[in-house]
């Protein structure tokens, strides 16, 4: 009669079922990485997004310093101490933006929080690269080429994020649309210095514009595995 084989293939069984419904428990919960799409054009940015005027014009504050402060329907949030309207010196920063313009002291690191889940954000920006004043310069000499990431969260979760670089001494305009939801924005200058860039105003759209991703390489693997684990469940002792 033949001898049985031993029955080792049984834990490692119960082991795999086990760890694949850990880790599928985790796939379950998985965040799918959202599609974006990003603008350089405002008015393409506002025919697809159907965004709005979030901050609406700004008032000639001068220096407020580094905390929260509303504007429109946003609160931004700076880093480092934040100009609304002009300085000691000057009425505007740019004549390359209409009205009151926004300038930061230091690095140019700004959160911008909405009111509600958005799907669209933008704004105009000014990256000057000449130490002219009164306005118009960057008020540093010399003028450092800057670069940035402009990162989408949904409370603490990082949804999406990209970097640009503004042409220089032109009204730029940065904008993004995404498949998921967000309801905060982080500007981060990573290549740059004290010298200014300036911003325009902020706008915001509500309307999904993109579908929503499907669910990405790692949930299909942890499928893969839930596979093997049924397959050594089914297996038996050969006689």
């Amino acid at each position: 009669m033949p001898t049985a084989l031993p029955a080792i293939a049984l834990p490692a069984a119960a082991w795999i079922r086990s760890f694949a419904g850990v880790l599928l428990g985790a796939a379950a919960a998985w965040p799918a990485a959202a599609e974006i799409q990003t603008f350089d054009d405002h008015a393409a940015f506002v025919a697809i997004t159907a965004s709005t005027d979030a901050t609406g014009p700004y008032a000639n504050l001068g220096r407020h310093g580094g905390a929260p402060i509303a504007v429109g329907t946003v609160t931004l949030v700076p880093v480092s101490p934040l100009w609304l309207g002009g300085g000691t010196t000057v009425d505007n920063w740019t004549t390359l933006l209409p009205g009151h313009d926004l300038a930061m002291d230091g690095l140019e690191h700004l959160d911008v929080v909405l009111t509600g889940p958005a799907y669209s954000f933008g704004f105009d920006v000014v990256e000057p690269s000449t130490y002219a004043r009164p306005e118009g310069g960057c008020w540093v000499n010399p003028c450092v080429d800057s670069s940035f990431t402009v990162t989408l969260l949904s409370g603490a979760q990082a949804v999406a994020s990209f970097g640009f670089n503004a042409a220089d001494d032109v009204a730029a305009f940065v904008g993004i649309t995404s498949s998921l939801a967000f309801d905060r924005v982080q500007i981060r200058e990573v290549i740059g210095n004290h010298d200014d860039e300036f911003f325009g105003h902020f706008y915001v759209g509500q309307t999904p514009v993109l579908a929503v991703p499907e669910p990405g390489a790692a949930a299909l693997w942890l499928a893969g595995l839930a596979s093997v684990a049924a397959l050594a469940r089914r297996r038996r002792v050969v006689p």
